[in-house]
C-alpha cells in the first residue's frame, strides 16, 4: 500500500455512513469516564468524570464534570450546547467554561470517530479531541487544550454509558 501511495496510485476507501449512528454527544444519556489528565507542568492525574446529555428544545445540552482521584485535588466542570444541523455530518457547539471563557467549535462525525475542534477567539485558547466508538455504550477519548502555541492540558479517557 505504501508503494501505491508514493507513486500516486493510492485511492483511499472512505465509507460515508447514511446517518449519524453515534450515541455519545448525539442523544440523551448519562456517561461515566475514567482516565488520565495532565496539565502544562506534565504532572499526570487519574480522573473520573460524568456527563449528562439531555435535549432542550432543538439543542442537546451536555454537562460534564471531572474530579481527580489521584494527585492534587482538582475539579473541572463545564456545560455546552450542541446545535444539530439536519442532513449534515458536522454541527456547531459552544460552551462557557467555569472561568468564563467561551469556546465555539465544530463536531464532525466520520465513521466510528467524532472529532471536536474549538477555540476562544478573544483569549487564545483552543483545543482538539477525538472520540472513537468502541460500541454503542463505550467511547475512547483523547484531547489537547492549547493557550496560543503552548499545550496546557491533555487527557485520555474511556467513556461508558450507564443510563
Amino acid at each position: 500500500m505504501a508503494e501505491n501511495f508514493w507513486n500516486g496510485n493510492f485511492k483511499p476507501h472512505m465509507v460515508k455512513l447514511p446517518e449519524n449512528r453515534h450515541t455519545f454527544l448525539s442523544c440523551e444519556g448519562i456517561w461515566k469516564s475514567l482516565g488520565y489528565y495532565t496539565g502544562a507542568d506534565g504532572e499526570i492525574f487519574t480522573v473520573e468524570g460524568e456527563s449528562w446529555i439531555r435535549k432542550e428544545s432543538s439543542e442537546l445540552v451536555a454537562e460534564i464534570k471531572f474530579s481527580v482521584i489521584s494527585g492534587s485535588a482538582m475539579m473541572i466542570s463545564h456545560k455546552f450546547k450542541i446545535v444539530p444541523e439536519a442532513g449534515k455530518d458536522d454541527t456547531r457547539w459552544q460552551t462557557a467554561l467555569i472561568c468564563g471563557i467561551r469556546l465555539d467549535g465544530r463536531i464532525m462525525y466520520m465513521n466510528e470517530f467524532i472529532f471536536l475542534l474549538y477555540q476562544a477567539l478573544d483569549s487564545g485558547f483552543s483545543g482538539v479531541e477525538n472520540l472513537e466508538m468502541v460500541s454503542e455504550t463505550h467511547y475512547k477519548n483523547h484531547g489537547y487544550v492549547f493557550h496560543h502555541e503552548k499545550k496546557i492540558a491533555a487527557w485520555v479517557l474511556d467513556w461508558h454509558r450507564v443510563e
